[in-house]
């Protein structure tokens, strides 16, 4: 994986030239930034994805909510994590498969 930091101005410019209706936006609108949310690490980005899926926002969200409970702090561990049965992760809403591959986060 290319770990370059992401460059904007670059990938702005990129697409003014190779796409007509970006470049129009782009000229018409400047060069918009896209507001990051850098919260919590990127474990824990990844285990709310995958609770997440295929899951209304509600239900997902009240699984996850759950599964946050597990850590002190609601920040989610992964040396912690691989300790846990998967009967606990299974015990706050999350199914076997979501269980096994937040485990093999």
């Amino acid at each position: 994986m290319n770990r370059r930091k992401f460059q904007w101005n670059e990938a702005v410019d990129h697409l003014h030239g190779r796409c007509e209706r970006l470049s129009a936006f782009i000229h018409e609108f400047g060069k918009q930034r896209l507001p990051l949310r850098r919260e919590g690490s990127l474990f824990a980005a990844l285990s709310r994805a995958v609770a997440y899926q295929q899951l209304s926002g509600k239900a997902a969200g009240t699984i996850h909510g759950r599964f946050l409970d597990l850590f002190p702090g609601r920040e989610p561990d992964p040396a912690l994590l691989v300790t846990m049965p998967v009967e606990q992760l299974r015990a706050v809403g999350l199914s076997q498969a979501k269980s096994l591959s937040i485990q093999d986060l």
